[in-house]
Parts: structure tokens; C-alpha cells; sequence
């Protein structure tokens, strides 16, 4: 009886010990795991973390009886919470950098990566708020979920060539004033550059094939190029209230969900002729927009796209359009004219459910207001096809107007002509009769004649 009883206190003291102590050995103040038979592992010294402090030097070797080993890897959450952790020497022998190992290590001013790391975990330094630079050792592929999200003064960022991904919230939070240079990057995953309010230029190198859901979002930027082959995610660029200039890819299918709602300064944009759609909320309370041509290429005006829109007067609607969402041009207060150049009424009224079925159900695309306030311009001969439209002839003011019989698509190609200009270097879907200025795809411009 008296020996199991002494088993029995055995066991529970070393299972009070294992729950106590997160490490197999402690060398010189520093804790650590065995990996394998060769290597060990910085791990922290209980579950409350904050295990180091000040200045710490990681050796690339360390001797335990009698025996050496590498020091390869800093282990899942080693300087958690180290908050008086000011700087980490690391070794050359190291390969990984563990999740959260150096989550929120706020006086951690600087960090020197080796190059011989090939993982970087995720969070592994987040809420590092002191750090300025970083340059990420060649051989990482992805640089994970959270690495790097809320270093409020990380201002600069080396990024190799072997990076391909930059994972969801990775760079959230930063400090840059510019985009790190990419030269291979294929993915900016969810919320990648989101929230860096200093971001004053974002040009997307030609590398990127996708930008995920608020990728850039909030941000102070001024000016957005965007390359071709690209796949744009929700919200892409929303909250971008200091937006004015938008370069947009001709081969452009889709202006994405929320893509530049609440993009307040912007005052202009031209939508390429090849997109086909314009999805929800897309340029969702844009309050500076005064005029919106819409190209015969798209066939969808998704609800609330262009909603909020307040100082919109004049909007164009391509020849291919054939469904407009609900809400489309709610509280667009100063919208004047519609000029819709497809002689078989678009629907109006439309609403998608979860389930993806689509019917004119929904509440209005334009407001009540428009109805006796807005002149509406129809290809001429179809004025009887709009008045007798179950929504179109709710609106009381009607004009007949001859659109150019050639298609924008038809004109590009055998002209070449890139975009069209009224006299006043309004950006115009198609040629207005009179005098017009057109871009050519060379850059150069020349006027004609439209009867």
C-alpha cells in the first residue's frame, strides 16, 4: 500500500512538474526544447511567457551533458509577451521562426533574420510596435497570416524574389508610405496591406495574378495602378478616402464587390471597355463622382453600386447593360440625366438572393425622386419600348436621341480608338454628336465629327 502510494505522489509530481515548466532543459537563462537527436529548440519558461528581458544572444550551438547541438529553430511562442525585450541576436544555424515567437514584443526595435531561415509562422511578429525594418532571408515562399500585422512603424520591408504569397493580414497595420518592392509575388491574400494609413501610392507590380477581400483598405492613398491579369478582390480598395487617381487594366472583367466604396476625393474614373460587370457597393458612396459612363461591355449593375454617389448628375448606360440591382442610384441627389443607349430597356428593380436567384422583386434602382426629375435620353424609336416598360415609365421625362450606330467595342477595333472625349475632356462611353476628342492606343489624340 505505502509503495503505490509513493508511485501515485511520483506521478502526480511530474505531471505538476510538465504542466509547471514549458522546457526540457534550461542553458545560461535561456530555454530549451530537443527537436531530434541533434537540435534543440528556444522555447519560453511557463504558460505566463514574458520569459526574457533585455538584450538576449541566441548561440548557434549548445552543450548538454557532453553532448553538443544546433540551435535550429525559435519555437512557437518563445518571447511572447516579452514586453522589455529589446533585442534577439539569432544564430545562423536557424531554419524556422515559430507562430507568435515574438508576438508582441513591443521595445523589440530591430531584428536581423538570418538567411539561412526558410519559415517565418504566423503572428511570429505581430504587435512588434518598434520595429522599422525587416528583410525576409531568400528561400521563404509565403510570408504567413499575421507575420508582420499592426508593426505600426515597420516602414520597410525586403521581400525576395521567392516569395510568391503574402499571407491574410501579413502587413496589416504597417507603416509604409510606398509598397514593398515584389518581383514575384502571385498572391496579396485578405486584408494583406490593409489599415496601413501612410500607404500614399499603391502600384501593383505585374507579377500579382490576385489581391484578396480588403487587401488595400483604409488607407490614405492618392493614386492606384493596377497591371493586367489580375484577379481583384471585396473591398479591394475601399475606405481609400484620399483616392483621386485609379489606373485600371484593359482586360478588366469585373469591378469586384465594394471595390472602391467610400473612396470620397475621387472624382473620376474610367471603367475599361471590358469589363462586365459592376458588382455590389462598387463605388458605393463616392461622393465626388460627378459623371459615370458605363461601357457596352457590361450587362449588370450590381445593388448599391453606385449608391451615395451625391454628386453624380450624369450617367451613361452602355448598349449591353440588362440588369440593374436594387438601389443602384439611391441617393444620388443631384443625378439630372440618364442617357441609356440600349434599344431593349434594361431591367430594373432586381434582387439576387443568397441562394444566387435573381428576379425584379427588389425595391427601386433609382430613386422616387428621379422620376420627375431626371431627363432620360433613349435611342431614337424606342421611346414607345421605355414608356411601356412596367419600370422604365415611371419616369415622367423622356427624349429621343441618336447614339452612334457603331458600337464602342466596333469602333476600337477598326480605328483603334482607346477612349472618347467631349470638348471638355469629359470621359464619354461613345462619340456625342458634334466634335469629339479621341485617344488612340498609341497615346495620341485626334478630333471627328459625329452626325
Amino acid at each position: 500500500m505505502k509503495a503505490k502510494r509513493l508511485l501515485f505522489l511520483s506521478v502526480t509530481l511530474i505531471a505538476c512538474v510538465t504542466k509547471a515548466f514549458s522546457y526540457d532543459y534550461i542553458i545560461d537563462g535561456i530555454c530549451y526544447n530537443r527537436v531530434s537527436s541533434t537540435e534543440f529548440e528556444v522555447t519560453y519558461k511557463d504558460k505566463n511567457y514574458n520569459s526574457y528581458k533585455g538584450s538576449i544572444t541566441i548561440p548557434e550551438k549548445v552543450v548538454y551533458n557532453n553532448k553538443e547541438f544546433n540551435v535550429t529553430s525559435i519555437g512557437d511562442n518563445a518571447f511572447r509577451l516579452c514586453k522589455s525585450l529589446t533585442d534577439v541576436n539569432l544564430p545562423n544555424t536557424l531554419t524556422k521562426i515559430g507562430e507568435y515567437a515574438f508576438l508582441s514584443c513591443e521595445k523589440l526595435a530591430s531584428i536581423d533574420i538570418p538567411q539561412s531561415v526558410r519559415t517565418i509562422g504566423k503572428s511570429a511578429f505581430q504587435a512588434c510596435m518598434t520595429i522599422t525594418s525587416v528583410s525576409i532571408p531568400e528561400g521563404i515562399e509565403v510570408i504567413e497570416a499575421d507575420a508582420f500585422r499592426v508593426c505600426t512603424k515597420l516602414v520597410q520591408a525586403s521581400i525576395p524574389s521567392s516569395v510568391t504569397t503574402i499571407g491574410r493580414y501579413a502587413f496589416y497595420g504597417c507603416g509604409f508610405k510606398e509598397l514593398p518592392q515584389m518581383s514575384n509575388v502571385k498572391t496579396i491574400d485578405d486584408f494583406g496591406f490593409s489599415s496601413c494609413f501612410e500607404l500614399e501610392t499603391i502600384i501593383i507590380p505585374d507579377c500579382v495574378e490576385s489581391i484578396g477581400e480588403e487587401s488595400f483598405s483604409r488607407s490614405k492613398v492618392t493614386k492606384i495602378v493596377i497591371p493586367k491579369n489580375i484577379k481583384v478582390g471585396k473591398y479591394a480598395f475601399s475606405q481609400s478616402v484620399k483616392l483621386v487617381s485609379v489606373s485600371l487594366p484593359d482586360d478588366l472583367e469585373e469591378i469586384s464587390v465594394g471595390m472602391f466604396k467610400d473612396a470620397e476625393a475621387l472624382a473620376s474614373i474610367t471603367i475599361p471597355t471590358g469589363v462586365k460587370s459592376i458588382e455590389e457597393y462598387a463605388f458605393y458612396r463616392c461622393v465626388n463622382l460627378t459623371e459615370i459612363v458605363i461601357p457596352n461591355s457590361v450587362s449588370t449593375i450590381g445593388e448599391d453600386a453606385f449608391a451615395g454617389c451625391r454628386s453624380i448628375q450624369t450617367v451613361h448606360i452602355g448598349s449591353g447593360v440588362a440588369k440593374i440591382f436594387q438601389y443602384a442610384f439611391s441617393s444620388c441627389s443631384a443625378l439630372s440625366a440618364v442617357y441609356t443607349s440600349n434599344p431593349t430597356p434594361p431591367g430594373l428593380n432586381y434582387r439576387r438572393w443568397d441562394s444566387g436567384y435573381e428576379a425584379q422583386s427588389g425595391s427601386g434602382s433609382f430613386e422616387n425622386k428621379h422620376y420627375s426629375s431626371v431627363d432620360v435620353y433613349v435611342p431614337t424609336g424606342t421611346l414607345d419600348a421605355y414608356k411601356n416598360d412596367p419600370y422604365w415609365k415611371n419616369f415622367f421625362y423622356f427624349n429621343e436621341y441618336d447614339f452612334p450606330s457603331t458600337s464602342v467595342e466596333s469602333v476600337k477595333k477598326d480605328s483603334k480608338e482607346k477612349q472618347f472625349y467631349s470638348l471638355k475632356g469629359e470621359n464619354k462611353a461613345f462619340p456625342q454628336q458634334g466634335l469629339n476628342i479621341i485617344k488612340l492606343e498609341d497615346g495620341t489624340v485626334k478630333k471627328i465629327i459625329a452626325k
